[in-house]
């Protein structure tokens, strides 16, 4: 059954190809050399996409018609970066991002950052760093939020990181500590620590009604020789999200991971694992699974119990082989999320839950996904061509009306081009 509805999808892809057209870029790739002022770069992800009638794509307009396949095509991201360093202060920078896609174009980061570096040439450290950053940047949370989207293998984020941070990015302030020893030799283990601290808005640049900002502690350690690279660590977010006009209502934002990555080369490639696991609870309301950032309006403030927290889990596994004797890489990615994993005395809350999850046309359950994905490597790595297929597996609902009661058909193909520059 599967490999009929993959043999439907590629089907219509070409259709939806004939129409598509590569961006490309007149500058060329590679960074101004470190001496500069000032720098351009950024990348651009282009996605033609198909899917089943059930699907939800990450680009072009929704599928009105539920019961055909159908295909998009699109501009995912274009991150335009713009740094400024002062030649005679090298430790600090500016740095400007936009994303120019096919919703429009948005501010994405604006920070100031200051790294300073100590001298230890006397010493039997190989790394010993301070720094500091404040404006609109990407929290330093976990494996998967913290990676940015041209880094990252798999074309989009687990769904649990998208609705834990949907603007990606946040306003804040924050210090970052580093340590390293060791890499006398090839083969020797280089190890570094780092430790980040930071006090953040927790809604983007959204208005929200605060008076104590989110907190964000991330202490990670990694390990690397030319065979070996091994990285692991934990980070714990805690904030809120107001509720009511009164400023001791306040429901709990706090979210765990715990994460690993492992690679290692031998005579056939490169190979990558990675795994992460995060708990929490999540603001959410009746017919929604999270509430942060600018989705919070007026109303939900003074009705009371309109937004309550939400416990959930969710877990993050990926397999990529990335091959020497060719420009090619296989990659698979699999992750689960529960949204509604609640422990709780109160009794109403529980009902709310119940009758969500009975009646809600947006009742939340247990999510399973399968993603296999080839990909292509050209031009020293500035061009990128993946083909990637998802599978999601969704919980039933006993709710007739609701679209859960059956098995929904809602696999999809995406085809990426990536360019950077």
């Amino acid at each position: 059954m599967r490999t009929k509805k993959l043999a439907k999808l590629i089907a219509i892809l070409p259709l939806t190809a004939l129409m598509a057209s590569p961006v490309s870029f007149a500058q060329g790739r590679g960074a101004v050399a470190d001496t500069s002022i000032i720098q351009l770069h950024g990348y651009v992800q282009t996605d033609i996409q198909g899917g089943e009638r059930d699907a939800t794509l990450d680009v072009g307009k929704p599928n009105k018609n539920a019961e055909k396949l159908f295909g998009r095509m699109g501009i995912r991201r274009g991150y335009f970066t713009l740094s400024a360093r002062h030649p005679k202060y090298r430790d600090w920078s500016a740095v400007g991002t936009v994303d120019i896609n096919d919703r429009g174009v948005f501010p994405f980061q604006a920070y100031v950052n200051y790294l300073h570096q100590f001298d230890i040439s006397d010493t039997e450290l190989s790394l010993l760093e301070i720094g500091g950053k404040a404006g609109l940047d990407i929290p330093s949370f976990g494996l998967e939020e913290r990676e940015t989207s041209d880094q990252r293998l798999s074309p989009e984020r687990a769904a649990y990181i998208s609705n834990m941070y949907p603007d990606v990015v946040d306003l804040g302030v924050g210090m970052h500590f580093g340590i390293g020893f060791g890499g006398y030799t090839p083969t020797y283990l280089q190890h570094s620590f780092g430790l980040d601290i930071q006090a953040l808005s927790g809604n983007g640049l959204g208005k929200m009604r605060k008076d104590v900002p989110d907190v964000l502690f991330d202490l990670r350690h990694s390990m690397s020789n030319i065979y070996l690279d091994i990285l692991y660590g934990a980070s714990y977010y805690w904030g809120y999200v107001p509720q009511g006009n009164e400023l001791d209502k306040k429901v709990r934002r706090d979210y765990l991971s715990v994460f690993a990555r492992f690679g290692f080369s031998t005579v056939l490639g490169y190979t990558r694992l990675s795994a992460e696991y995060i708990s929490g609870n999540q603001p959410g309301k009746r017919q929604l699974s999270h509430v942060v950032g600018q989705k919070i309006g007026d109303k939900e403030y003074y009705d009371d119990k309109a937004i309550f927290s939400r416990g959930f889990q969710g877990a993050m596994g990926e397999v990529s082989h990335r091959f020497y004797f060719a420009p090619i890489g296989l990659l698979y990615k699999y992750y689960y999320y529960n949204k509604r994993d609640l422990i709780t005395n109160d009794k109403e809350l529980w009902q709310m839950y119940l009758d969500q999850f009975l009646a809600s046309p947006e009742a939340d359950g247990k999510e399973q996904v399968h993603g296999f994905g080839l990909q292509l490597f050209l031009l020293d790595d500035a061009l990128r061509l993946t083909a990637y297929y998802e599978m999601p597996h969704s919980e039933r609902v006993p709710n007739p009306k609701h679209p859960l009661y059956r098995d929904p058909s809602d696999d999809k193909l995406t085809l990426r081009l990536q360019y950077r520059f």
